[in-house]
């Protein structure tokens, strides 16, 4: 877990740390990791954050109260100068009323003067390196780490909590299915084939600890092994694919595969006559249920296009992005969008054009456990939290090509789901 204050954030950003921070992503890359950071500073803003009135102080704001504040202790410390220092270091004036308030004014008035003169130079050091600012942080958000952020420190608990949770019951993942979701029972099947394949296969004990909710079930997927985790997880699914295909496609080829690790034949054409069955199977019944909902949904779904300018070709994507229908990924984007408000929708479309398409059923589970009413508040934090650093990562890419989501729109409607 790193958390990256504002100071380090700055710090970090220089020419001369460039080399030492890409081996720290690097490595972090490769670990459970949890990167904490403000998230003013993402949006590159970094002006003096005043807790008390609870605002930005602008460069001008502030010089103009360190002016203020800067006469009004030169005040306090002439009139302080009265006082011998041979008194006060015999602590005698502390009966003295206006010693008392003088002391205490001029050590307030000196700590607020120093803050807001660090607060100054923060700003001046972004101007004067806004471009290496900038770059440091397009290398945070293209890094492949989970990163939080945040805007008031009572956002921090909650996500921290369930990072240690997930870290201590072993979760490398999580995926939230409603019951309104096509293929809810296909996916079902095709986690117990994924996990015959790992343990099989792979040699890895995955368990799946199921969560019901009030509008479905919560997947946390357990595994003990190093060779597994949640950066690597999606390759794992890539391997899986691959794999059950080619015992349809090439059992030849499978067979010799798994002969190389010594897998005795006979073993070896059973698990490809079994996974074979099981993924014909499957596909079927994905193939089935496809055919009716496309056929339901036709004649509402042209309507609604037509009605809420919505891109075709993107709402198709959404829903019939199936390839390898068996993955994770198109079974879990099997669904009908229509289910969703327009801001959901908006936040999906943005994990298909500026994330990877691993990101998308993270994404779409988090999003899901907002809209469960029976889901408890500090679990819908956590989502919450999840999805506005994903808008804050994907949001920036989304600006530079050209493209205005409306950042502060989505980050408000998201809030109402939690209040």
């Amino acid at each position: 877990m790193v958390y990256l204050t504002t100071p380090l954030f700055l710090q970090a950003t220089k020419f001369e740390y460039q080399k030492s921070w890409e081996l720290f992503l690097e490595t972090l890359e490769k670990t459970k990791n949890l990167v904490i950071c403000f998230e003013e500073n993402i949006n590159e803003n970094f002006n003096y954050y005043d807790y008390d009135s609870k605002e930005y102080v602008s460069e001008p704001k502030l010089k103009k109260a360190i002016k203020n504040l800067s006469k009004d202790l030169v005040d306090a410390e002439s009139k302080f100068s009265k006082y011998e220092a041979k008194d006060i270091e015999r602590g005698e004036l502390w009966a003295d009323s206006e010693y008392r308030l003088l002391s205490g004014r001029i050590t307030h008035l000196r700590s607020i003067i120093k803050k807001y003169k660090l607060g100054l130079d923060r700003i001046k050091d972004y101007q004067s390196r806004k471009q290496e600012i900038s770059n440091f942080i397009d290398s945070l958000l293209e890094a492949k780490i989970e990163l939080c952020t945040f805007h008031s420190k009572s956002e921090l608990e909650p996500r921290i909590e369930n990072f240690i949770k997930n870290l201590s019951n072993d979760i490398i993942f999580s995926l939230y299915v409603s019951d309104e979701q096509y293929l809810n029972e296909e996916f079902d099947q095709f986690l117990k084939i994924f996990q015959s394949y790992l343990e099989r296969i792979e040699k890895i004990k995955l368990s799946i600890e199921i969560r019901p909710g009030h509008q479905g079930k919560n997947f946390d997927f357990k595994v003990k092994e190093e060779k597994l985790n949640e950066s690597n997880f999606q390759e794992a699914l890539t391997r899986f694919d691959d794999f059950v295909s080619l015992c349809v496609s090439s059992p030849d080829e499978v067979l010799s595969h798994l002969q190389e690790n010594e897998f005795d034949t006979a073993e070896a054409i059973e698990i490809i006559k079994e996974f074979s069955k099981k993924y014909k199977r499957l596909l079927l019944d994905i193939n089935h249920q496809k055919q009716k909902i496309e056929l339901s949904l036709k004649q509402e779904f042209e309507n609604r296009l037509i009605e809420s300018d919505i891109n075709l070709s993107s709402r198709e994507l959404m829903l019939f992005s199936s390839e390898k229908p068996n993955s994770t990924t198109n079974i879990l984007l099997m669904d009908d969008m229509n289910r969703f408000s327009k801001q959901e929708y908006q936040i999906l479309e943005l994990a298909t054009k500026y994330s990877e398409k691993s990101k998308l059923p993270e994404v779409k589970t988090n999003l899901e456990i907002l809209r469960d009413s029976e889901i408890p508040s500090e679990e819908k934090k956590v989502a919450l939290n999840k999805l506005k650093s994903f808008i804050f990562k994907t949001g920036r890419k989304a600006v530079k090509h050209a493209e205005d989501i409306g950042v502060k729109v989505l980050l408000k409607y998201l809030e109402s789901q939690v209040e």
